[in-house]
C-alpha cells in the first residue's frame, strides 16, 4: 500500500464510531452491490472498485490487534463468502485468500464444529477459484478430452485464427491479461496454501487436504511439463508452490506420481537456473521418504532399452538422460542416503561404461562418479575407485594420443593449455568439494 493508503487506514481507525463490525459489514453490503449490479467500474472510476475495496479492507484487517481479529470472524466469513461470488475479478479471490492466511495465522483455529464447517467450506472454495485463476493459461485440445496444455505464445495463436486487427487487439490484451492473473495466483498459492491446509484441517481430516490439492496439482504439473520459453515464469512459478507443498508428507497421494513423472521428462533440465533450487527440494522430499522411486530409478538406467526398431543414438540418448537424473537425484538428497545401494549404482555404472562409443553416456557415468564422491563417505564408494581410476588412466591416455597427433600443426601455447586442462581435471577428481556446489 502507498503512503496515502496507509493514511487513509489509519484516519477510518481513528473514528471510533468506525468500528472492525461496521467496516466489514459495509465492505460486505458494497460486493453485494457490486455483484448485484455488475458493470465496468474500470471505465466508471479508472480502477476495479471491488479490488481496491477489498485491498482497503485486507490492509485496515491488518493493523487490528488479535483479539479483535479473533472477535470479527463471523464478519470476516461473510466478506469472503462474498467475495467467492465477484469471479470477474481475480484479484479479489486473490485478496480473499491472502485474507484468509491473515486470519488463520494470528488467531487460534475455532472448536466448535459448525464453525470449523464454515472455515473449511470457504477454504475450499477460494482454493477452487485460485486454481481456476490458476489454469487461465491452460487449454483443452478437444472437447472429449481432459488433458490439458499450456496455451501457445499469442502471435501463435494469431496466425491460426487469422482474426482481424481491431479483434486481435482486444484478444491480445484478454491474453496477456490471462498470463498475468495466472502467475499472480500461482504465486498466491506458493505463499498460502500449504499454511491454509495445514491450519484448517487437523490431524484426522488430512484426507480431505488430498481431494482439494490433486485437482490442483493436476493442473500445475502441465506448466511443469511445457518447457517453452514463454512458459518459463508459470514453470519456475509452479516448482516453488510444489515445493512448499511437498514439504507436507501427508499430501503425498496428491503429488508424487505427477512429480515422478515430471522428473522422468526427457526435457527435464530445460528450465531457468533459478528454478534448479526448488526442484532440488521436491526432488528430495519425493525421494527422501519412498526408497522404492529410487529402486525404480535404478531398474530404469540398468535396463534402458531404445526399442525394438530405434536405432543406437535413441539408446545412447536415453541411458544418457536417465544417468543424469540418478545423478541429480543423489545430489539432492541427504549425505550418505543411498549409501546401502552402492552395489546397484556400481552396476548401472559398470553396464554403461561397456558402451565405449558413446561418449555422451560416458560423459554422465564421469559426473554420476563425481557426484558419488560428493554426496558419501569415503569407505562407502571404495569399490568405485578401480573402475573410476581405470576410466580417467583411459581417458587421460586417449587426450595424449590426440595431442600428439596435433602436435605438427598446433602451437606450443595450445598444447600448454591442453595439459592445463588435463591437470584440472585431475584436480577435480581429487578435490570435487571445490568445484562442485552443495
Amino acid at each position: 500500500p502507498s503512503k496515502k493508503q496507509l493514511a487513509l487506514i489509519d484516519l477510518i481507525m481513528d473514528i471510533t464510531v468506525c468500528t472492525y463490525d461496521v467496516v466489514l459489514k459495509n465492505a460486505q453490503k458494497l460486493l453485494n452491490t457490486a455483484a448485484s449490479h455488475p458493470r465496468d467500474s474500470r471505465e466508471q472510476f479508472g480502477f476495479s472498485f471491488e479490488t481496491e475495496l477489498v485491498h482497503l479492507t485486507f490492509e485496515y484487517f491488518r493493523h487490528l490487534k488479535k483479539q479483535t481479529m479473533q472477535k470479527a470472524w463471523p464478519h470476516l466469513l461473510n466478506l469472503l463468502r462474498e467475495a467467492c461470488t465477484i469471479t470477474s475479478q481475480p484479484p479479489v479471490t486473490l485478496l480473499a485468500v491472502g485474507f484468509l492466511q491473515l486470519y488463520l495465522t494470528n488467531c487460534p483455529q475455532v472448536e466448535d464444529t459448525k464453525s470449523r464447517r464454515e472455515l473449511q467450506e470457504v477454504t475450499v472454495k477460494l482454493i477452487e477459484l485460485t486454481t481456476e485463476i490458476a489454469s487461465k493459461s491452460l487449454s483443452h485440445n478437444s472437447w472429449f478430452s481432459r488433458k490439458s496444455e499450456v496455451l501457445p505464445e499469442y502471435n501463435e495463436i494469431v496466425s491460426v485464427k487469422k482474426e482481424d486487427s481491431e479483434d486481435s487487439s482486444s484478444d491480445e490484451e484478454n491474453y496477456e491479461g490471462n498470463n498475468v492473473y495466472t502467475l499472480q495466483a500461482i504465486y498466491v498459492l506458493n505463499e498460502c496454501l500449504a499454511q491454509i491446509i495445514d491450519l484448517v484441517y487437523g490431524s484426522e481430516e488430512k484426507d480431505k487436504a488430498i481431494a482439494i490439492l490433486s485437482p490442483l496439482i493436476s493442473k500445475i504439473s502441465v506448466y511443469i511439463r511445457n518447457h517453452a520459453y514463454h512458459n518459463m515464469p508459470n514453470s519456475k512459478a509452479s516448482a516453488a508452490l510444489l515445493s512448499s507443498i511437498t514439504d507436507y508428507q501427508y499430501c503425498r497421494k496428491a503429488w508424487s506420481k505427477e512429480l515422478f513423472e515430471a522428473l522422468m521428462d526427457p526435457e527435464f533440465f530445460v528450465m531457468e537456473p533459478t528454478a534448479l533450487p526448488q526442484w532440488k527440494i521436491i526432488t528430495e522430499h519425493l525421494i527422501a521418504h519412498d526408497n522404492l522411486l529410487f529402486q525404480d530409478l535404478l531398474v530404469r538406467v540398468t535396463t534402458a532399452t531404445g526399442g525394438l526398431f530405434s536405432s543406437n543414438e535413441v539408446f545412447y540418448t536415453q541411458k544418457a538422460r536417465l544417468l543424469r537424473r540418478l545423478s541429480f537425484t543423489m545430489f539432492c538428497c541427504e549425505y550418505n542416503q543411498f549409501a546401502k545401494y552402492i552395489s546397484k549404482i556400481q552396476e548401472c555404472f559398470v553396464e554403461a561404461l561397456k558402451l565405449g562409443q558413446a561418449h555422451q553416456v560416458i560423459r554422465e557415468v564421469f559426473l554420476g562418479f563425481r557426484v558419488v564422491i560428493l554426496r558419501m563417505s569415503p569407505g562407502t564408494f571404495t569399490p568405485l575407485w578401480p573402475i573410476m581410476l581405470n576410466e580417467l588412466y583411459g581417458n587421460l591416455v586417449e587426450f595424449r594420443d590426440s595431442l600428439k597427433k596435433k602436435k605438427s600443426q598446433d602451437s606450443p601455447d595450445f598444447s600448454l593449455r591442453s595439459w592445463q586442462c588435463m591437470c584440472r581435471s585431475v584436480n577435480f577428481w581429487t578435490k570435487p568439494s571445490s568445484y562442485l556446489l552443495t
